[in-house]
């Protein structure tokens, strides 16, 4: 079986790892079965990483705003051909699709535009899969003509039951052609540093969808409450030269300098998760974010905002994990609480690692391997 897997980006994010794991997975357990291409859409920091996995490997060369390019032709001009000077060539595009693949696995809802436009073009049946790592706002956002092309799709597989409900409620589609497959990640031993701080930390791109204003917001409130604990919160992720000003001031006119940090990327982000007493998620939406994987992997209680993240549905049993809905008041309570119950901290880190212990590559892949080859059957 010969499958062209449509990556959106080789970032160091989310949806990107979860399908280079799985590529190697393929490649070191299915490579007799399946003969995997990748066509990336933006030049990101993973691109070798990604060619060592994949048999084939068609790279968009590095431009400004591909997303925007993507959406311009494929979604208003309705499967027009692109232009050249976004170096999609009529040439280029046949000398992919020349491979004959049997199925074009889209990851990502920015990936659905070209898979579905490669599909009206191919001279033989071939199926796409569309993987859904979003939720509602970025879909309107990315894909506000998503209806258009359900038709295309054979079978979309969704991060968790929160993006499948989503997917069916606010967009019509048919859950019969809806799979749900939580998401997969590892975990790294991280060195943890000699220190008596009770460190909340974060993680993620800081941007609108990850809260990191309401992180700032929870911040506040409990250092009001505990103005002379050794409290501190730590931000780990991607931040723009705007943002970090925008939030070095908010830190500023907040008095929290010296009680709240934003370090940027880190390439060995375990050391920094390492020395987490609390994983917490600021998340607007937020469909089964790998740092909860990873950090639930570590025994790192886990806190999260109710109706935004597919994690609820996983940790939800679990008391004072889950909190309503942009309740910065309750959410830092429950910090609080922590901080003076160690035991309860040691217990609540424990059944987070028994739950997502589960989510590992190989129990997630072989789920994604026998999805994929039951709709090949």
């Amino acid at each position: 079986m010969k499958i062209l897997f449509i990556n959106h980006s080789a970032s160091r994010t989310g949806a990107p790892l979860m399908l280079l794991y799985f590529l190697e997975w393929l490649k070191n357990n299915k490579s007799d079965l399946i003969t995997c291409d990748v066509l990336t859409l933006e030049h990101e920091e993973l691109i070798k990483e990604f060619s060592a996995v994949s048999r084939k490997h068609f790279i968009v060369k590095k431009q400004k705003s591909i997303f925007k390019i993507i959406y311009r032709q494929f979604i208003f001009n309705s499967f027009n051909k692109p232009k050249n000077d976004f170096r999609f060539s009529k040439k280029r595009l046949n000398s992919i699709m020349a491979n004959n693949y049997d199925l074009i696995y889209a990851n990502t809802v920015i990936s659905i535009p070209m898979a579905c436009y490669l599909k009206s073009k191919s001279t033989h049946q071939i199926k796409v899969i569309a993987h859904f790592h979003e939720l509602q706002i970025v879909l309107k956002h990315y894909c506000p003509e998503l209806k258009t092309y359900q038709k295309f799709l054979d079978l979309n597989i969704a991060a968790s039951k929160i993006v499948s409900e989503n997917l069916i409620s606010n967009w019509g589609f048919d859950k019969s052609k809806i799979k749900v497959i939580y998401e997969h990640s590892i975990i790294k031993s991280g060195t943890k540093a000699k220190s008596n701080d009770f460190i909340v930390g974060a993680s993620g791109l800081v941007n609108w969808r990850k809260g990191p204003d309401i992180f700032l917001l929870i911040a506040k409130y409990v250092c009001n409450r505990l103005p002379n604990e050794n409290i501190k919160f730590q931000w780990v992720g991607s931040i723009s030269d705007l943002n970090k000003s925008i939030y070095t001031e908010d830190i500023r006119k907040l008095n929290l300098d010296k009680k709240v940090e934003f370090v940027g990327i880190k390439k060995n982000p375990e050391n920094y998760y390492s020395n987490f007493d609390i994983f917490l998620m600021t998340s607007r939406e937020d469909p089964f974010p790998l740092v909860c994987i990873e950090l639930g992997m570590m025994k790192k209680p886990i806190i999260c905002f109710q109706g935004a993240t597919g994690i609820q549905e996983v940790i939800g049993h679990v008391p004072n994990t889950v909190v309503p809905y942009m309740d910065i008041e309750k959410m830092g309570d429950v910090i609080i609480d922590l901080f003076y119950n160690k035991e309860q901290l040691v217990q609540q880190g424990s059944k987070m690692y028994e739950i997502f212990k589960e989510f590992n590559i190989e129990n997630q892949s072989l789920k994604f391997f026998k999805t994929i080859t039951a709709l090949m059957k």
